[in-house]
């Protein structure tokens, strides 16, 4: 697979963990859904970012998935997922006691508008 072809299948694995997140929330013992919400948005920024330069520098086309619109940025202290067991009550005690629990929409990343074929 060449270093395009990663990236954009980067691209489309953040977005599939990223709905995911939010949805079941995640197992992470140490760091509320939040921060790992943000992470994974970061990480398709990055793969945005590696698409444009390698096709910048090779004069090859962009792939669509370098528009796509990035999901929200969420508080860090976002929970989703059961407010008891031993997992929320790690994160309210590392936290402080304040967790946030509104729940973003669905992330789509396709720009409005766009003509889907299949």
């Amino acid at each position: 697979m060449g270093q395009l072809a990663y990236c954009v299948e980067g691209i489309k694995d953040s977005v599939h963990r990223w709905n995911e997140i939010r949805e079941k929330g995640s197992n992470d013992p140490f760091w509320p859904d939040g921060v790992n919400m943000n992470l994974v948005r970061n990480h398709i920024i990055y793969y945005q970012e590696q698409i444009r330069e390698l096709c910048s520098e090779n004069g090859m086309i962009e792939p669509e998935e370098v528009d796509w619109d990035l999901p929200p940025k969420v508080a860090d202290r976002l929970y989703i997922g059961d407010r008891k067991g031993r997992r929320f009550d790690n994160l309210m005690y590392m936290n402080g006691g304040v967790l946030e629990f509104n729940v973003p929409d669905v992330y789509s990343p396709y720009m409005e508008g766009q003509i889907c074929l299949f």
